[in-house]
């Protein structure tokens, strides 16, 4: 399982990260992590911004979450993101009964 204070360094950092993913199109994928947090079913997800890398909805970038448990390698790069993408919530709106880590906490 992926250490939790690592993704939360990222997000903290700004930092991009490079994860591998498993789902129906497994592979790597760039990703600006924006919020980290268990959702009502005690799940833990990570909220970002897709950038590159395999997907299944073969869609370019956008929001998505990613269930850590699906996140098998995640790397934090030194490359840095600015400002979040447009129709970005803080603390991931009502979506997450509890956040771990999120942009908007310093």
């Amino acid at each position: 399982m992926i250490d939790r204070n690592v993704i939360c360094d990222a997000i903290r950092g700004h930092n991009l990260a490079r994860l591998y993913y498993s789902d129906a199109a497994p592979g790597d994928r760039i990703v600006e992590p924006y919020t980290l947090g268990l959702d009502k079913a005690h799940v833990l997800i990570l909220n970002g911004w897709f950038r590159s890398g395999s997907n299944q909805s073969g869609e370019g970038p956008g929001f998505r979450d990613y269930l850590v448990e699906k996140i098998s390698a995640f790397e934090v790069l030194d490359e840095h993101f600015g400002r979040p993408q447009a129709g970005y919530v803080p603390l991931a709106g009502k979506r997450f009964q509890t956040v771990l880590c999120d942009l908007s906490l310093r």
